[in-house]
This record gives structure tokens, C-alpha cells and sequence, in this order.
């Protein structure tokens, strides 16, 4: 027993000389070591940005956006957000609208921004990004200034966002679709939204542990309520504002919903019935592709499909 107690003791002796002897040879390498809950930190692992605080805040954020939502989303969004169409409950329109908002009038903001997305996409950002000895190597002075930015998941248990929806939009040419649809004419206001010469189309939403996908039925003009005198003189007339009617696709089922441009929430009218809610094994590739998203991605609960005519 003396025996084995004294191997014990002789490995971890020799596992804390290793550990000291990587500290110091991190120590001369580097200038300094840093260590996470206790495990050593190697600085080449770390990604840094440099440069001016545009730059730096506007690479973060298109690295994070194309790492959490799905490029066809960020494409379609960009386009809609540049017509001044955005969606409130939307944390990918928010984003993009803020970069948008703060660095527009900036002289070529807006090809930084275009230019950033489709880098990554292309897997040609990362020279934009450096570690920390190619960051204390650099001589340009100036430019070393570093940023950080934290972002919180709402799908963690100990993270609050007041918003039950976050939705996304994704294009879908029509060539795609099999059936002959007609899409109906749309108002200024909706055009602005979606863009000229798109249509809304089927939405899949994530509720609790269910996935119900609903068919665009029709628009309906928004119906002006009985509001006292001094409430009408502070809210605007709704003549001519419509919203969004969809239907529940299961057979059998009589759900509708109703989607309001003003607020972007996609809302209850009749609950689903209780009816199964299944699968529909014969159905285009583009649907699995939404349910893979919203299981895969917790904090993304709406995904709306437009049709494009182009």
C-alpha cells in the first residue's frame, strides 16, 4: 500500500513539473500566461480584432450573426432593412438595423457591411481577425485598440428576453413551388416590408415542444375600434393598414392566425384543434430545412417564407 501511495505521489509530482514547465515556457514565449477555471490558456487560440471601432464592432457582429442565423435569412433581411422594412420581434432585424442606424452616413459603411457578410460567407473573414502575438507584433500603433462584445442566448434557462417570438425570413424563388399560386396584391406599407415583388408564403412557428406550420390565407383590413376623443387625437387613423391571415395547413384543423405589420407579432385568432399534428412525409425539401433550424437553433421560434419573383 506504501508502495502504490508513493507512485501516486511520484505522478503528480512529475503532472505539476510538466504544468510548471509549460507555464514558464508559455511565460517566455508570450510575456505572460492566463489560465480559464484553472486550465492553462494558449494565447494563439485567441481571436482578436483591430483596427477602428467601426470595423471592429461591425466584423464582430457579422461573425456572430453568420455563426447564429442562417445566411439566406441575413441576405433577404439586409435587402429589407436597407428599404427601411424591419421586423420588432426580430433580433436579427434589430442587429442589423443598429449597424445600419449608427454607421450609414459613414462613407462606405454600407459596402463594409455587404462586403463582411458575403466574406464570410465565402470563408475569406479570417484575415481580418488575428491572435494576440500577431496583434503585439503589428507596428501599426494606432489601431491597437481592442473591442468586446457579449451576447446573451435567450433559449439558456438563466437568461430573460421579454420577447416570445423571434422570427426570421427567408426567400424562396417561385420556380420552386409545384403549385400554381397567385399571390395577392399588396399594400404600399406590406411592400415595403417584404420588398417589391415578394409574397408572404407559408410560416413554420416553434411552440413549446410542437412545430405547427400555417398556409398565407389572405390580407384583411385592420378594423378601426371605438376609442375616446382624446385617445384619437394621439393615434394614427388604421384606413388602409391590413394584417395577415394564415391558416393551419394540417387537415382537419381549424387554427388561425393572424400577422400584424405594425407589430410584427404573429398572433392567435382560433386555437389549433385537436386534431394530430403530423409530419407530411411528401413534403418539399424547404420544409425539413425550417424544422431542422428550429430545433437545431432554440432562440429562433418563427420562420416566415416569402415567395420572390425573380
Amino acid at each position: 500500500m506504501e508502495e502504490k501511495n508513493d507512485k501516486m505521489s511520484e505522478n503528480t509530482t512529475n503532472i505539476n513539473s510538466q504544468n510548471i514547465s509549460i507555464d514558464n515556457t508559455l511565460l517566455e514565449e508570450n510575456g505572460f500566461i492566463a489560465k480559464i477555471n484553472g486550465d492553462l490558456f494558449n494565447p494563439e487560440e485567441v481571436s482578436l480584432i483591430s483596427g477602428d471601432l467601426m470595423i471592429r464592432e461591425i466584423t464582430q457582429l457579422v461573425q456572430f450573426l453568420c455563426e447564429t442565423y442562417p445566411f439566406e435569412a441575413i441576405e433577404y433581411c439586409l435587402k429589407r432593412c436597407f428599404y427601411k422594412g424591419f421586423s420588432k420581434t426580430s433580433l436579427l432585424d434589430k442587429t442589423i438595423k443598429y449597424l445600419l442606424d449608427k454607421y450609414q452616413k459613414k462613407d462606405e459603411s454600407e459596402d463594409l457591411i455587404i462586403d463582411l457578410f458575403h466574406a464570410y460567407k465565402d470563408n475569406i473573414l479570417l484575415p481580418k481577425i488575428t491572435n494576440i502575438n500577431q496583434f503585439n507584433s503589428s507596428s501599426n500603433n494606432e489601431n491597437k485598440i481592442l473591442t468586446k462584445i457579449v451576447f446573451y442566448d435567450q433559449s439558456k434557462e438563466d437568461v430573460y428576453y421579454k420577447n416570445a417570438q423571434n422570427e426570421i425570413f427567408i426567400e424562396l424563388p417561385k420556380h420552386y413551388i409545384n403549385d400554381i399560386i397567385m399571390p395577392l396584391k399588396e399594400s404600399e406599407d406590406v411592400e415595403i416590408f417584404l420588398c417589391e415583388k415578394h409574397h408572404l408564403f407559408k410560416r413554420f412557428c416553434r411552440r413549446a415542444e410542437f412545430i405547427y406550420v400555417y398556409d398565407f390565407d389572405k390580407y384583411e383590413k385592420i378594423k378601426n375600434e371605438k376609442k375616446s376623443k382624446k385617445k384619437n387625437k394621439n393615434n394614427e387613423d388604421n384606413t388602409g393598414k391590413y394584417e395577415a391571415i394564415f391558416k393551419c395547413e394540417q387537415n382537419g384543423c381549424n387554427a388561425k392566425y393572424k400577422y400584424n405589420f405594425n407589430t410584427n407579432k404573429f398572433i392567435e385568432i382560433i386555437p389549433h384543434s385537436e386534431v394530430g399534428h403530423d409530419e407530411n412525409n411528401n413534403a418539399p425539401t424547404y420544409y425539413q430545412e425550417n424544422i431542422n433550424i428550429l430545433i437545431e437553433k432554440p432562440y429562433i421560434t418563427d420562420i416566415q417564407m416569402v415567395i420572390c419573383d425573380n
